[in-house]
């Protein structure tokens, strides 16, 4: 991530599937912790209808985001969401933890 003011970061998470079978279902979990494991930040959604805050620490996908996505050209599952330093963010060092499934 490079940001270019102290404005929200875009994260994208993109999971496919390396076998021959094609997926039916997937779904993911991420959060921003920082050197300590506090989490840091405030994330938002870019799509309601794939992506939920849950507990205002995690992002996770909805119902409707569990279904491989039409825009991606290999039939991956792709979503977005923001995040945005805290107020006294100067640059320090954080980590995005995020699971997906199949």
């Amino acid at each position: 991530m490079q940001p270019l003011d102290q404005g929200p970061y875009r994260i994208s998470i993109e999971v496919s599937n390396t076998g021959g079978v094609q997926y039916e279902k997937a779904g993911f979990q991420a959060c921003v912790e920082d050197a300590s494991g506090a989490k840091i930040g405030e994330l938002s959604t870019v799509s309601n209808a794939l992506t939920q805050i849950v507990a205002q620490d995690y992002i996770t996908h909805t119902q409707l985001g569990t279904a491989p996505s039409i825009a991606s050209p290999n039939s991956n599952h792709v979503w977005e969401f923001d995040w945005t330093p805290p107020a006294n963010f100067d640059g320090e060092e954080v980590t995005i933890y995020a699971a997906s499934m199949l």
